[in-house]
């Protein structure tokens, strides 16, 4: 007798008040890392790229319910609602980003960590596809500098971002 899959939930930690994780809607899985009202810096839904495709235009709504959220079990069924409807809308259904990427992305990115020096990151996103450097200039000034990757990285560059106190081109060969 064949087995039904068994189907995956939603895998959410609280820590400090932050909540982090995977939240599984449909066929679709979400990172997000939420942190509720009364941090120092507000209430805020950071989420993997797939998310934000899902989300867009509904920022400002989906905040808002976070903001106004009495707790946030309560908010992740608001925000699965959500989701469910956007999923349900064929145009956007088609247009998601793959879940993951291949794992050829990973395997470059460790391997230019590792050439880089672990000791220079000092901030990597949840899903992998955002990290921060520190950078010593030739006065010995550290400075951050932010990298965005894009899902077929590194076929295609990352976006630099940086606050410098001269203009910053980043050359990717």
């Amino acid at each position: 007798r064949a087995r039904a899959p068994r189907r995956m939930s939603d895998c959410l930690v609280t820590d400090g008040g932050a909540t982090a994780g995977y939240l599984r809607v449909g066929r679709h899985d979400f990172a997000l890392y939420i942190l509720p009202p009364g941090g120092a810096g507000g209430a805020r839904l950071h989420g993997c790229p797939r998310l934000r495709t899902a989300l867009a235009g509904h920022e400002v709504a989906v905040l808002r319910r976070l903001q106004h959220a009495t707790s946030v079990g309560g908010f992740v069924g608001e925000l699965r609602e959500v989701l469910e409807r956007q999923l349900a809308a064929d145009a956007l259904a088609g247009s998601l980003t793959p879940a993951l990427p291949p794992a050829a992305f990973y395997e470059q990115l460790i391997a230019e960590v590792n050439g880089i020096g672990w000791a220079s990151l000092c901030g990597l996103s949840p899903s992998l596809d955002e990290l921060q450097l520190t950078i010593d200039d030739t006065a010995r000034r550290a400075h951050v500098l932010t990298l965005s990757l894009p899902p077929d990285y590194p076929a295609r560059s990352p976006v630099a971002r940086a606050a410098l106190p001269a203009p910053f081109e980043l050359r990717w060969a």
